[in-house]
C-alpha cells in the first residue's frame, strides 16, 4: 500500500446530517494507471487489480479527527486491511506520566471520540477476460520436430482471449536472451489475429527489446496478421500489413508485417516468411551506388538477375547530381525488367536491390523439400544515358574600362528545360579560355540572360588595391572573392592597424593556386598579422557562354547581347 496525496474540489466542507460530499480532482502525474497497467494477471485470478482507500484528515483549533490510520512502509509489510482500520481506545496513544503517577498510562480517546471506517472502493480490470504470456518450449535449444511438435499442439488450445502481442513479444526477447541463444542469428515470427489488445506494453518498447537482442536492427521482426473475416481485406498477401502499427514496428527491426487474408494462401505465405519477405531467411538488400563523374541524361536500366525456380528479386533506383541530394526512390521493378526515362540529368544513381529464395524448388507437396538448383544472384547492370554535349562561345573582350556588372541575352531556337541550357559567366583577362575563370562561387554564371555581378577585388592603402585573405591552418590562405585567372598579378600584404602601413610579402614565400583562390605560404604565418592580397586583371573583360545539350537535335543561338555599367 501506498500513500498518494490527492486534490479535492473544495477545502471545506458543509455537512448536512453528518454528511457531507466532496469531488476528488484528476492529476496529470496519475502513477496509478502506468503502475497498474504493468500488473500481470493470469487465468483464473480475479479481476480485483487494486483497492482505492481514502484518508481524510479534519485539521481545526477545536477539532481533529482522522478515518484511517493504519499505513505501512512497503508493499512486502502489507497483509491486509485490518477490519477496524481506527484503533480501539485500548490500544490507542499512551503516555507514562501526565503529572501522575501511573505505569500503566491511560487512554487519551475514549470510544466516543473513535472515527468511522475508512472508505475503500474496489477497482476491477476493465478488460472481459484478461490473457496471459506461456513458454511452450523448454530451457534448451528447441529442434526443429520438436517445434513443429509444440506449434501443432496450439490447436488444441480455446482461441477465445485477447491479443497481448506486445507482452508476447518481450517475454520472447527475455527467453532469447539466454546464453543458450545469445551468439545465435535470429528471426521472429509472429502470428496474431489483427489488431493487439490486453498489452502492458507499447509497441517501442518491444522495438527496443527485440533490437537488444543482438547487434542493434540486427533481429528481424516478421508479423502474419490474419484477418480471415475481414471482408474489405483482398484476397492476397500485401507487402505490408493493414493495420499500420505492425508496419511501423517491424519497420524498425528491418523486418516485414503481411496481411493474411484467406486461408487459401498457405503456400504463398509459406514463401513470404521463408524468403520473399523483408528479414525473412532467404531474404537479402544492398544499396549500391554508381558515380559517371559528370552529368548524363540517363534514358534507361536493366538489373540483370540470374534466377532459379522459386527465387526471385526486384530492384529501385534514386538520382543524384551532387551525391548528397537524392530523389524519392522509384517504383519497384522487377528482375530483368527494363526501365525507361524520358529525362533524368543525374550523375550519381543509387540502386535498391533485393533478392530472395524459398529456400526449396517449390512451396507445394512433394519439392518443399528439395533445395534450390542454385543460389540466385545479380550479374551485372545496364545503364543507357546520353552523353552531354558542351559547347562554349567566347566573346572578345572590352578592354580599358572597369565594369562591376554586365547584364547579357541570348536569341535562340529552343524553349531552354533541364535537357538543354545556356550559362553566360564573365571573366577578366585578355587569354582566358577556361571556363573555371567564368563560374564561382563568387561570381556565379546565370542561365540563358540575366544580371553578372563582378566582385569588387580591392580597397585601397596608398593606392594598392587589396582584398582580406582568410587563414585556414597558418599556411594556407582563401582569397574572400575566391578564384582569379592565371594571368592576373598577384601582390600579399601584411596591413597594420587602421590600414595605416602595409608591407609586401615576398614572393618567394608562397606560391599561388589561381584557380582555387589560395596562396599557400612555405612557413606558418599565424602570427604575422593579417594578410590581404592585391589582384590586378588589367582590366579586360570577356562574357562566355556554356551551352548544355543532353538531346540529340542540335541547340541554334542566333544572338548574343550584352551591357554593362563602370562604378562611379
Amino acid at each position: 500500500m501506498v500513500k498518494y496525496k490527492v486534490v479535492i474540489s473544495s477545502q471545506e466542507f458543509v455537512f448536512d446530517d453528518g454528511i457531507a460530499v466532496v469531488r476528488l480532482m484528476p492529476r496529470y502525474d496519475d502513477y496509478i494507471s502506468e503502475l497498474m497497467s504493468r500488473v500481470k494477471m493470469e487465468e483464473g485470478q480475479s479481476g480485483l487489480k487494486y483497492k482505492l482507500i481514502l484518508q481524510i484528515t479534519v485539521e481545526d483549533d477545536n477539532y481533529y479527527g482522522q478515518n484511517f490510520v493504519h499505513t505501512v512502509d512497503s508493499v512486502e509489510n502489507f497483509v491486509g486491511l485490518i477490519d477496524a482500520p481506527c484503533i480501539s481506545s485500548s490500544s490507542n496513544l499512551e503516555i507514562d506520566s501526565l503529572q501522575y503517577n501511573n505505569t500503566l498510562g491511560f487512554d487519551l480517546l475514549t470510544d466516543k471520540l473513535l472515527q468511522a471506517d475508512v472508505g475503500v472502493v474496489d477497482c476491477y480490470s476493465n478488460k472481459s477476460w484478461v490473457p496471459y504470456i506461456e513458454n511452450l518450449t523448454s530451457s534448451d535449444v528447441v529442434s526443429a520436430s520438436s517445434a513443429l511438435t509444440i506449434i501443432n499442439s496450439i490447436e488444441e488450445d480455446d482461441p477465445l482471449g485477447g491479443s497481448p502481442v506486445y507482452d508476447s513479444l518481450i517475454e520472447s526477447c527475455e527467453f532469447l536472451s539466454q546464453d543458450d541463444y545469445y551468439l545465435r542469428n535470429k528471426t521472429m515470427f509472429v502470428f496474431t489475429d489483427d489488431e493487439p489488445n490486453c498489452s502492458a506494453y507499447s509497441p517501442d518498447e518491444a522495438a527496443i527489446e527485440v533490437n537488444g537482442l543482438n547487434e542493434y536492427r540486427q533481429v528481424p521482426l516478421l508479423i502474419g496478421n490474419l484477418n480471415l473475416y475481414d471482408t474489405l481485406a483482398l484476397y492476397s498477401i500485401y507487402r505490408g500489413s493493414n493495420y499500420q502499427p505492425y508496419n511501423i514496428l517491424t519497420s524498425k527491426t528491418t523486418g516485414q508485417a503481411i496481411t493474411i487474408s484467406s486461408e487459401n494462401v498457405i503456400d504463398d505465405v509459406v514463401l513470404m516468411l521463408i524468403g520473399e519477405g523483408m528479414g525473412s531467411l532467404g531474404y537479402g538488400e544492398t544499396d549500391f551506388v554508381i558515380d559517371f563523374g559528370s552529368l548524363i541524361n540517363l534514358r534507361g536500366l536493366v538489373v540483370n538477375y540470374y534466377l532459379y525456380t522459386n527465387t526471385g528479386g526486384r530492384w529501385r533506383v534514386s538520382c543524384s547530381t551532387d551525391g548528397y541530394n537524392y530523389s524519392a526512390y522509384s517504383d519497384y521493378f522487377d528482375a530483368n525488367e527494363n526501365a525507361s526515362f524520358e529525362v533524368s540529368i543525374c550523375r550519381y544513381l543509387k540502386f535498391n536491390l533485393e533478392l530472395w529464395s524459398g529456400l526449396s524448388t517449390s512451396n507445394e507437396e512433394p519439392y518443399e523439400d528439395i533445395p534450390t538448383g542454385g543460389v540466385p544472384r545479380i550479374t551485372s547492370i545496364d545503364v543507357y544515358y546520353a552523353d552531354p554535349k558542351i559547347d562554349y562561345i567566347y566573346l572578345n573582350p572590352i578592354y580599358n574600362v572597369e565594369i562591376d556588372q554586365m547584364v547579357f541575352s541570348t536569341n535562340s531556337n529552343d524553349v531552354l528545360s533541364e535537357n538543354k541550357g545556356i550559362n553566360g559567366g564573365v571573366a577578366m583577362g585578355r587569354w582566358t579560355h577556361h571556363w573555371t575563370d567564368f563560374e564561382h562561387n563568387a561570381q556565379p554564371a546565370r542561365p540563358e540572360c540575366g544580371r553578372i555581378v563582378i566582385p569588387i577585388r580591392y580597397d585601397t592603402v596608398s593606392g594598392i588595391r587589396v582584398e582580406p585573405l582568410t587563414s585556414v591552418d597558418g599556411y594556407l590562405f582563401k582569397a574572400t572573392n575566391g578564384s582569379w585567372t592565371p594571368e592576373a598579378t598577384v601582390i600579399v600584404l601584411v596591413i597594420g592597424e587602421n590600414m595605416s602601413t602595409a608591407s609586401i610579402v615576398n614572393s618567394d614565400k608562397y606560391t599561388v593556386d589561381a584557380r582555387n583562390g589560395y596562396i599557400i605560404f612555405k612557413e606558418n604565418r599565424s602570427r604575422s598579422g593579417q594578410h590581404y592580397i592585391n589582384v590586378y586583371d588589367y582590366d579586360a573583360y570577356r562574357l562566355g557562354l556554356k551551352i548544355n545539350n543532353y538531346d540529340d537535335n542540335n541547340l541554334e543561338i542566333y544572338g548574343i547581347s550584352d551591357v554593362y555599367n563602370e562604378p562611379e
